[in-house]
């Protein structure tokens, strides 16, 4: 069974949150945009009923990883949030080598 959507937005705000934290800590620069995201649910019409339903997740973060937009697709909540929580994981413990 699918973990609620709620529960995982709380825990990448809580991840996103302070990873920019950290990093604005550290030079204080950012933009206003920090840490804005969006869950978005595609499913299809109609005549592509067939297609899969498609969960999409972007946020828009400056001072963590290597841009400034980023965006992950899956086919439920589980698999696009786990795959943007490793990635934010993955920039937080890049951000504590430098």
């Amino acid at each position: 069974m699918s973990r609620p959507i709620d529960s995982w937005l709380d825990e990448f705000k809580e991840v996103v949150y302070g990873g920019i934290a950290r990093s604005l800590a550290e030079d204080g620069h950012g933009k206003s945009y920090e840490g804005d995201f969006r869950l978005s649910i595609s499913v299809p019409g109609y005549h592509d009923r067939l297609a899969p339903t498609v969960y999409r997740l972007e946020l828009d973060c400056y001072v963590l990883g290597p841009s400034r937009h980023y965006k992950w697709f899956g086919a439920d909540p589980d698999d696009v949030f786990s795959r943007a929580l490793a990635d934010v994981r993955q920039w937080i413990k890049e951000l504590d080598e430098e």
